[in-house]
């Protein structure tokens, strides 16, 4: 999928200015399927970008005017999958779905079971999960790429406590579907974040400062 690398330059929802996104190319904001309305409408200044997580594990359109393209030269040398990890949303229900009808109460899997672990040294480069004791364990999880929508990587750990490691992950947005026995799935939504924030600064400048949540 076809990309352009922006820069946050306000906050936006849960995010603060001076993330870096890769984000498909902007479509204008209140697009109509009817080419007879579209042509009537003037979107002139009004575009945006599909953000695929407001940082609470929703979807929404991002203004382009609250963004700006990344300079460039800005992450040569830096290794951009050392950006940490940072979860936005836990869910669980029956089927991959996530159908809550038959979930009983004490198979939903608690936000504070779901936490950010350290890998090779690297912060917050991995997630782990504690199961509640009589929970349905895991045997299969896909890790899915949010922006196109397809599979990365699976994994089958199993047990009351898996872990897993996602140090080697670009930055971007995905959800970790955990298929558990009796037809119980849990899904983990989480984004990976370029290393570093970009601030500009006015007259083409900008600093860099660590990203960190």
């Amino acid at each position: 999928m076809e990309t352009t690398r922006i820069v946050l330059t306000a906050p936006f929802m849960r995010h603060p200015a001076g993330l870096v996104f890769d984000l498909p190319e902007t479509t204008p904001i209140g697009w109509d399927d009817d080419v007879r309305v579209r042509e009537r409408q003037n979107y002139s200044g009004r575009r945006a970008y599909r953000l695929p997580d407001t940082g609470r594990g929703v979807e929404a359109q991002l203004p382009a005017s609250d963004t700006a393209p990344c300079p460039p030269g800005v992450f040569d040398h830096v290794d951009i999958r050392t950006g940490p990890c940072r979860i936005t949303a836990v869910a669980s229900g029956m089927g991959a779905g996530l159908t809550p009808t038959g979930l009983k109460p004490e198979w939903q899997l608690p936000e504070s079971n779901v936490y950010l672990l350290e890998t090779d040294g690297q912060r917050a480069q991995g997630i782990g999960i504690r199961f509640p004791e009589g929970i349905p364990l895991p045997r299969h999880t896909e890790l899915i790429n949010l922006l196109g929508e397809n599979t990365e990587r699976t994994f089958s750990d199993t047990g009351e406590a898996v872990a897993f490691d996602l140090s080697g992950l670009s930055p971007g947005f995905y959800r970790l579907l955990i298929e558990c026995q009796k037809g119980v799935y849990h899904s983990i939504r989480f984004m990976k974040s370029y290393p570093l924030l970009v601030m500009f600064t006015g007259g083409g400048r900008y600093t860099t400062r660590e990203t960190m949540y």
